[in-house]
């Protein structure tokens, strides 16, 4: 089963059975996950839906706290493991708050 992964491990295709899946995690509660079937074969057309329902949900989900700066809008976080690529502990066991003092925090450039 083939696997693609964009925005960081955000949003991850997997074909089954010659069938497209798309898988999206902004953060670490059910609310800010999504799985889903493109219902395709076609790569291109796969890459395309699944870019589109990432715009969007990202920013159906980013809409209501988008004052509030938290760990999974940075670059820095890697989704799949639900992690800080720089090993701090903050980011996982506070729910991501600390990120606004975080001193590597870098916005995603697909936050809006």
């Amino acid at each position: 089963m083939p696997q693609k992964r964009y925005h960081a491990g955000r949003m991850i295709l997997s074909e089954d059975a010659g069938v497209w899946h798309l898988r999206i995690r902004l953060g670490a509660t059910d609310e800010l996950q999504l799985k889903t079937c493109l219902e395709t074969s076609d790569q291109e057309e796969a890459i395309f839906k699944a870019e589109r329902i990432y715009a969007d949900f990202k920013r159906r989900h980013s809409a209501g706290g988008a004052d509030r700066i938290l760990c999974w809008q940075c670059i820095h976080w890697e989704a799949v493991p639900a992690d800080c690529s720089f090993g701090w502990p903050e980011a996982r066991q506070t729910g991501g708050r600390f990120a606004a003092q975080c001193s590597v925090f870098k916005a995603c450039s697909t936050r809006k």
